[in-house]
């Protein structure tokens, strides 16, 4: 395959490449520079081109596509100096090219971003490291249809229909510099995007970010019609860095779409704190005009809904920043400073006049003539939950404290318990719960146990928190603000995880080591979202996490094994010889009167296997003592994880294993484990053992598919 080159304005080439699978292909050129492929599309011919770019030096690159070697070139490309992603079209003429812009937009940004936003982003952007291109060609008979995505995010207007003109005609792919040094990598193209979303140990069925690092779910709110996931987000770096807020939208919770980045950092001249003030976790809601007077008078939203936000500016100080989107969440404006001085209290540490006071989550407190707004905020550094209480969403007052370990990350449900009882469910950092009663009395927000008595009359060391996750890696998390009949949750409490462990916990894999065996993104992701319950029991109540996958259509399924009363012993054939395990999905009921122990193997490989089970010893169980790291050599990575089961005669798993991770949920849901894997993608066999004698009361094995791609048949596809 030979490549033709095209020099515009040109002081200096260098061109290196491999005909191997995905190897790099290196340009430098001063000025414009093209360089084709042989390969041609027909104007009638739809496909997909895809690239990593990868900057060594200089300000922007690209994709070329519908060329012709000497007279034109679209080109779709990313450049830094100008922090913008562009579509242009080069026509030579007898004096050089004519250079046409069709569109451009922000790589990072919107135009609602201030002036005191910009200078942080753009000094950031001029040494962005790479970038993937894609474009998505479809002709149809009003013309050439053409999406073009930055790092999976759609651009020139997420919901934009963009239609070529009769220029398109066809012709070559290639490639695009302009006073920059880079490297083409990832490169593919075809009639499907096949490649999208395989990387290694990228999971299948679960949320993740295209590129680099995520942590904290953030702002999850249903708004006309799409469920909002807002998260912690590092878009230069796969690491933890500068914290702005990522943004992907879903209808069902299940097939999600990434939107661009909405929330950016400021400096101290934009009036929400000192020093430059990174976006921090927060949580957001629907606002109603009526819920606050006073916000309806500052006339912040063109109709009778709107969405408003509560994050912490992390600066100089860590203070709480209200803001407001009228544009279903797209775009959002900060608004009002709420000062970390307001919820200082005499005991507090306070280094450089900085207090640790962050992760405002907003709920409802009754009262006796109806309710006020409560905020709970984290401060790890003083062992504290802290309560504040509004009665118009703007203006905040203390509310009272209780004394917790190292808290992050707080959530406020209120649920109707199976028994018909209304109780609270306060959590902390989605580690651990309390169940108890939610009031308001003497000017505080007061958290009570089932026995009448306030939590914050308690030590820390007092306090007995169930647990949340008996596995090692769901952290921050977070419950949706679900208000629209119309939503199919509505009336239901659904949380999303980060899925990547505990930061610098004792149990937790350290997950910024998993960037050593993943291409261009780290962080873990996201669990898949689970509905609360409160379950009543002997001794008061127990939070189950029912995830929203079982019995659900909108997760594409394949059934493999479907058994219903059949009685197995520890002499019975492998029932699950022939199930493939690398996406699965199991639920399983055992009637189990003798106590024998059951295990499941999934991620079965020459060397290692992931298990679960039950056995009367331990109880519920997931053991990766056996499952790969993939050579980082983690020292708390080979581990089982135990929770004591009841001991009667049912047993009940459902687990979801996935590309990089396996969530087991227990004991009728109320015992979860969340469990990061890195398991060779050669190990998928499974199997059941069991000691003796048990019945299959219901197995349901199945195959899971991808929400990233489908199985159309991809011929003629290729890797240059």
């Amino acid at each position: 395959m030979k490549r033709l080159f095209i020099l515009v304005h040109l002081i200096l080439i260098l061109l290196t490449f491999s005909f191997n699978k995905v190897d790099a292909f290196s340009f430098e050129a001063e000025g414009d520079s093209f360089s084709l492929e042989e390969k041609v599309y027909e104007k009638d011919e739809a496909f997909v081109y895809s690239a990593t770019v990868n900057f060594e030096s200089g300000q922007a690159a690209g994709l070329v596509f519908g060329a012709k070697e000497n007279e034109y070139y679209f080109v779709f490309n990313i450049d830094r100096y100008e922090n913008k992603v562009k579509l242009l079209y080069f026509l030579k003429q007898e004096t050089g090219y004519k250079v046409e812009e069709l569109y451009r937009d922000y790589f990072i940004g919107n135009d609602k971003t201030t002036d005191y936003e910009w200078p942080l982003i753009n000094s950031r952007m001029r040494e962005l490291p790479r970038v993937q291109l894609k474009l998505v060609v479809t002709p149809d008979t009003d013309g050439c249809h053409v999406e073009f995505f930055a790092d999976n995010i759609k651009r020139f207007g997420i919901d934009n229909d963009i239609i070529l003109d009769e220029r398109y005609k066809g012709g070559n792919i290639g490639y695009n510099v302009f006073s920059a040094k880079v490297n083409f990598s990832d490169v593919t193209y075809g009639k499907s995007d096949y490649a999208y979303y395989t990387e290694l140990y990228r999971q299948q069925y679960h949320f993740s970010q295209f590129a680099n690092c995520n942590n904290d779910p953030n702002g999850l709110v249903y708004y006309d019609g799409y469920y909002h996931l807002y998260f912690q987000h590092n878009p230069y770096s796969m690491y933890w860095g500068d914290m702005y807020w990522g943004h992907a939208r879903s209808k069902d919770l299940i097939n999600w779409e990434q939107l661009p980045i909405c929330l950016f950092p400021d400096n101290d001249q934009a009036g929400f704190g000192g020093g430059n003030g990174y976006m921090w976790s927060g949580s957001a809601m629907v606002y109603h005009k009526g819920d606050s007077p006073l916000i309806d008078s500052y006339n912040w939203f063109s109709k009778d809904t709107g969405l408003i936000a509560f994050y912490t500016r992390d600066g100089a100080t860590q203070d709480q920043v209200l803001m407001s989107s009228d544009d279903g969440g797209m775009t959002w404006i900060k608004r009002i400073r709420i000062g970390q001085e307001l919820f200082i209290q005499d005991d507090f540490l306070v280094h450089n006049g900085k207090v640790d006071c962050r992760d405002p989550k907003i709920f409802k407190v009754k009262t006796a003539d109806g309710f006020i707004w409560g905020m709970s905020l984290s401060s790890q550094q003083n062992n504290k939950i802290i309560f504040a209480k509004s009665t118009d969403l703007v203006n905040w007052q203390y509310a009272g404290s209780i004394d917790a370990y190292r808290p992050e990350c707080i959530d406020v449900v209120t649920l109707t318990a199976s028994d018909g009882n209304e109780h609270t469910v306060l959590t902390i950092t989605g580690r651990k719960y309390l169940v108890g009663d939610l009031s308001y009395k003497d000017g505080k927000i007061v958290f009570s146990n089932l026995d009448g008595v306030d939590y914050s009359t308690f030590s820390m060391d007092e306090i007995e928190f169930q647990t949340m996750d008996f596995g090692p890696d769901s952290y921050a998390t977070q419950s949706f603000f679900i208000d629209d009949a119309n939503a199919k949750y509505y009336g239901k409490n659904i949380s999303i995880s980060w899925f990547s462990g505990v930061p610098g916990g004792e149990d937790a894999v350290e997950s910024g080591r998993f960037a050593e065996v993943r291409t261009n993104w780290n962080g873990g992701g996201f669990t898949i979202p689970v509905e609360w319950n409160l379950v009543k029991t002997e001794n008061g109540y127990d939070l189950s996490q029912t995830p929203i996958t079982i019995h659900n259509n909108d997760l594409k399924k394949e059934s493999i094994v479907s058994i219903n009363n059949q009685t197995i012993d520890n002499k019975s054939e492998n029932i699950l010889e022939s199930v493939d395990s690398h996406l699965l999905e199991i639920e399983a009921v055992f009637e189990n009167p003798n106590e024998e122990s059951i295990e499941f193997k999934v991620s079965i490989g020459e060397d290692e296997y992931t298990a679960f089970g039950w056995n009367k010893t331990v109880g519920y169980y997931v053991d990766r003592q056996h499952t790969s790291d993939a050579g980082i050599g983690f020292p708390n990575y080979h581990r089982t994880y135990k929770a004591s089961g009841k001991n009667n005669e049912n047993i009940s798993f459902y687990a979801l294993v996935d590309n990089g991770g396996i969530e087991v949920f227990c004991d009728d849901f109320t015992k979860p484990f969340y469990v990061l894997t890195l398991q060779s993608v050669y190990s998928n066999k499974a199997s059941l053992e069991v000691s003796g004698a048990v019945t299959i009361k219901k197995l349901d094995v199945n195959e899971v598919k991808s929400i990233w791609r489908s199985e159309e048949e991809t011929t003629n596809e290729g890797v240059l």
